[in-house]
């Protein structure tokens, strides 16, 4: 099969349009972590809620990034599509780091696992294991 110029940059669209709904779609997961952490405070353990910013943050990094795909497609900028591929094998590490952090910080102090902790664990590995 030949791969035509169009043809890659439609498949470079839909890898950027995935990207761009996954990581939206994982912020506001983690907004609503954050969210249960505050308004219980049962669950304000220290170091889940600065765990849960660092993901808002890695989440605002990977669609600025994802953002800069798609825009270095449509301009015909292959320069950006670098930035985007080590940032993401980046945030990948930081983003599983911190879901781990979090979790494991509720678990150890309260030993609970709520039905949100499972949802972000089966979602982290669901796109992980998509992005590998």
């Amino acid at each position: 099969m030949r791969y035509t110029k169009g043809r890659l940059k439609f498949a470079c669209c839909l890898i950027g349009c995935y990207a761009l709904l996954a990581n939206v779609c994982s912020l506001v997961l983690s907004c609503l972590r954050l969210a249960t952490i505050y308004i219980h405070a049962s669950l304000l353990a220290p170091g889940a809620d600065v765990a849960a910013y660092m993901l808002m943050v890695t989440y605002i990094i990977l669609i600025s990034l994802t953002l800069a795909l798609i825009y270095g497609n449509v301009k015909d900028e292959p320069s950006l599509f670098f930035p985007w591929v080590f940032g993401v094998m980046f945030a990948t590490v930081l983003e599983l780091f911190c879901v781990v952090y979090s979790n494991l910080v509720v678990f150890t102090i309260y030993q609970l696992v709520d039905g949100l902790a499972k949802i972000e664990i089966g979602w982290f590995v669901t796109k992980f294991c998509s992005n590998t």
